[in-house]
């Protein structure tokens, strides 16, 4: 079975978390700045600092310079944004800015000094560039979100009922959208406040108690790090400052969202962790049910829909979504009758069989050497461990028939919340807006 493999260590004063795995000399260094202490309002800046790292000209050298020293050093350079729901931290979830790359061990040094470079030399204030990469950004999330419209109202709906959700929403989702739609639509305007709020950004993440580094490899670079780290430091601060009360209010919105295409996107989410339900591995196994059969046969085979999805997450956040739907309604009548589903839940041993197969591949798919690395991170952020793991398996593997029918609870807190989101054809969304507290056109 798979085991964690994190070896945490200190180095110059900083947490380095070693993935010991093979990988044939090359280094995957991650640079995590964690967020949870960032206010809430400078949080979509971070994002679109992440997006503008490499498109611009650093003290050094030109973008296009830039891109190909990064290419004759390295594997890859990355910046990004994440938020991970976890039971571990007080708010829920866990928020960070990451800057990685992966590139042979005797090209490290070189490598992770541009990372330097990029992430404190960059000109993130350049006028005519800025205006061309929020345009850019705009269209391109535009764009995303009418293609998976399934994923855009899974993140919608949780955002109602759970903090982490809201935040995730606010960095990936509609809610990054509406913030970087109307910075593109008033760009003179806001100009000086975008570069007020970037470089904000950049100073409230650059603290040192927010690194985390993790290395994905065998080899022992230490000396490289030391290197690297005090370089670092020398740019990071040590600054406090007010965050205020960051409150954020949950409230069912659900928004139906009308576009001009014919077809819909649906999706119902609630959270299961009410009257003490926690986690069990049985949930891993009613997704796989649910998706090649209760699902399945009705939103696809009989609702016509392309796809159907389902998802329930350790801390309870869990969502039913639909992809390229020609209904609605009758889509969330199929969704409100799992529970009855659930409960007369009844199939032969050989079936049962495949469902938990289904289950177990999940777990069990084989991962590069950088997804593992990957994968044992995001279990030491969320507080995951081999125990844990272990009785996950233990329960999707003991999982019955008899256990499928106890999750009929969890279905019904979940529809309890009353949570629905949609994207769809406007004369669609209108004639289902009883189901909705308000529409809205997606600008």
């Amino acid at each position: 079975a798979f085991k964690i493999k994190n070896k945490e260590r200190e180095v110059n004063g900083f947490k380095v978390l070693q993935q010991e795995i093979e990988t044939n000399g090359i280094a995957y260094v991650g640079y995590h700045f964690m967020l949870d202490k960032v206010p809430l309002s400078l949080l979509p800046y971070v994002v679109l600092l992440a997006n503008v790292y490499k498109e611009v000209d650093t003290a050094k050298r030109s973008y296009g310079e830039l891109a190909n020293e990064i290419d004759i050093i390295s594997g890859g350079i990355g910046f990004s944004t994440n938020v991970i729901a976890s039971l571990k931290a007080e708010s829920g979830y866990r928020i960070y800015f990451a800057a990685k790359t992966k590139t042979l061990t005797e090209n490290l040094s070189d490598t992770l000094s541009l990372v330097e470079e990029i992430l404190f030399d960059s000109d993130i204030t350049n006028k005519k560039r800025l205006k061309e990469l929020i345009s850019e950004i705009t269209s391109q999330m535009k764009m995303g979100i009418m293609d998976s419209g399934h994923v855009a109202m899974a993140g919608r709906v949780l955002s109602y009922q759970s903090k982490g959700a809201y935040i995730k929403e606010m960095m990936e989702g509609i809610g990054f959208y509406e913030f970087i739609n109307a910075l593109n639509k008033n760009f003179e305007e806001s100009y000086d406040g975008i570069c007020k709020n970037l470089k904000a950004a950049l100073h409230a993440l650059a603290k040192p108690e927010n690194l985390v580094i993790s290395y994905t490899g065998t080899e022992d670079i230490t000396k490289t790090l030391e290197k690297a780290l005090a370089g670092l430091k020398g740019r990071l601060n040590s600054d406090t400052f007010d965050e205020g009360e960051q409150v954020i209010e949950l409230s069912p919105k659900n928004e139906g969202f009308m576009t001009a295409s014919k077809i819909q996107y649906a999706a119902l989410g609630g959270s299961y962790r009410k009257n003490g339900l926690e986690f069990t591995g049985a949930l891993s196994v009613l997704q796989v049910i649910f998706s090649y059969d209760y699902l399945w046969l009705n939103v696809r085979v009989q609702g016509g829909a392309y796809g159907c999805m389902c998802s329930f997450n350790r801390t309870g956040d869990t969502y039913f979504t639909s992809y390229r739907d020609p209904n609605l309604k009758r889509t969330y009548d199929v969704y409100k009758g799992a529970v009855e589903y659930v409960k007369n839940f009844d199939v032969s041993d050989r079936d049962m069989l495949k469902y938990i197969i289904g289950a177990i591949a999940k777990l069990d798919t084989p991962m590069t050497p950088s997804a593992e690395g990957s994968y044992c991170f995001t279990c030491y952020l969320l507080g995951i461990d081999d125990e844990q793991l272990q009785k996950d398996r233990d329960q999707i593997l003991s999982c019955d028939v008899d256990a499928i029918r106890t999750l009929a609870p969890y279905i019904e807190a979940v529809l309890s919340d009353g949570c629905v989101a949609a994207l769809g054809n406007e004369e669609v969304i209108k004639e289902g807006s009883e189901l909705f507290k308000e529409l809205k056109t997606l600008a």
